[in-house]
């Protein structure tokens, strides 16, 4: 990728307190790279000068008067905003302990003076296509993001329309068949009450959406998670098919969170359901376990929300593992959408109003699935701040 598909000319600030030198430089790059060149003399005149408009490279000198390089350059790094702004150091000091403390630093490279024009141009001209790449890479992955959103809209939007539709149908025509058994004298009741449980299905859904997004009433408790999950076991192992074997690991007490009994048994309930569609009819097994974990330890990949981040404090982690038929990679990203599914239509909400339940209480969510081997579905939430009364 050649400097030529910038949209506008990449700006380099280059940061001297000689005059001379910000010359040459000047002189050496305007000839051989096409870019806007901006100077600074000192180290707070370049940090403002950074700040009224980000550029694309900075070469900066070392020894400067009151403010040096080096300082700029860590006041560049500890902000988000100007953090990943390359730097080449240019400058005289030539120590090898100085080296290495400008990499340290955050520096992409370190050049001395007097510095051979070619090489310089040669080293800039780099740094100036990683840029780029880097940028190409950030640009595909929102498209990829935009994409994902608005097929994941189109779907959550047929489906709740032909999810509504259906029930509306049966209401109206319910609703039909009771004026007209009215008019001819007959008992409306069974019409009527297929017109409630219509009405009662569509209700259901609209609830659905709504714990997807967040919006759940109700305040929350501080619960022993092993407690809830140990009191519900009775009716998971009593509804698993015979060719499943269910293995769980529970603490004799906590972990305890700040949630209600009620959420954790819909997410209990949702996962193992997951966890035995996988498995099918074949013999399998079907692991629960509880643990706790911190919050640095639970892995960035596969996890979701996309937006989420584990607060710095420990979890609560719920592991439901199968060995079933895997989720294929393509797929991982989408196992949260609402009305994603790979079965027959209808489905689609279970695990999104898992992740809608986790959104409310601060928590998330990792997936690790390997194609037939299995699939391990991990669910987190922070440790209530306080421990139980006696």
């Amino acid at each position: 990728m050649n400097l030529s598909a910038w949209d506008v000319p990449p700006q380099i600030l280059a940061v001297d307190d000689t005059p001379e030198n910000l010359q040459i430089l000047g002189e050496t790059l305007s000839r051989q790279v096409d870019c806007d060149l901006t100077f600074a003399s000192d180290g707070p005149e370049a940090l403002a000068s950074v700040k009224e408009s980000s550029p694309d490279l900075i070469l900066l000198d070392v020894m400067m008067p009151g403010m040096s390089g080096f300082e700029v350059c860590k006041t560049l790094k500890a902000d988000p905003a100007t953090a990943d702004i390359p730097v080449i150091f240019l400058t005289a000091k030539m120590e090898t302990s100085d080296v290495l403390t400008g990499f340290e630093l955050g520096a992409v490279d370190y050049i001395l003076k007097p510095f051979n024009p070619p090489e310089l141009v040669a080293r800039v001209r780099t740094q100036l296509r990683l840029r780029q790449a880097e940028a190409e890479r950030i640009r595909y992955e929102i498209q990829a993001r935009q994409f994902q959103k608005t097929e994941s809209l189109s779907r959550m939007a047929g489906a709740i329309a032909h999810n509504f539709n259906n029930q509306l149908q049966a209401l109206m025509g319910n609703l039909e068949l009771a004026l007209c058994a009215l008019e001819d004298g007959t008992d409306p009741r069974d019409m009527l009450a297929s017109s409630i449980q219509a009405t009662r299905k569509a209700a259901e859904l609209s609830g659905m959406m709504l714990t997807y997004l967040g919006q759940i009433p109700g305040a929350f408790e501080r619960i022993d998670l092993s407690g809830v999950c140990r009191r519900e076991l009775p009716v998971l192992e009593r509804d698993l098919p015979p060719s499943v074997e269910f293995n769980a690991n529970l603490p004799e007490s906590g972990p305890w969170i700040r949630s209600s009994p009620k959420h954790v048994r819909q997410v209990l309930n949702q996962l193992l359901a997951n966890a035995v569609e996988a498995v099918g009819t074949d013999p399998g097994q079907i692991r629960l376990l509880v643990t706790v974990v911190e919050g640095s330890q639970i892995p960035s990949a596969n996890r979701f929300p996309l937006d989420w981040t584990p607060q710095t404090v420990p979890h609560a982690c719920l592991e439901i593992a199968d060995t079933g038929c895997g989720i294929p990679k393509k797929d991982i990203d989408k196992i949260f959408d609402p009305f994603f599914t790979t079965k027959f239509t209808g489905r689609g909400m279970g695990l999104p109003v898992v992740l809608g339940l986790l959104r409310t209480q601060g928590g998330g969510a990792t997936v690790d699935s390997q194609a037939d081997q299995g699939t391990i579905l991990r669910v987190f939430l922070p440790l209530a701040a306080e421990a139980p009364l006696n």
